[in-house]
């Protein structure tokens, strides 16, 4: 009983630290800018905006 216990809590938190954001990174014409880095404040973690619009 106390393994299912923390398999449960396993998955919980590996479900809760995952989050996806989409968006786009435009200059003040409203043209996208491309291979943009971004970061989220306070947060280890980040990306570059692709090419594409």
């Amino acid at each position: 009983m106390k393994e299912n216990r923390y398999w449960v809590l396993l998955f919980l938190t590996c479900f809760s630290i995952t989050a996806q954001i989409k968006g786009f990174v435009v200059d003040d014409k409203n043209q996208p800018i491309p291979y943009v880095s971004i970061c989220a404040e306070n947060e280890n973690s980040g990306t570059t905006s692709e090419n594409n619009s």
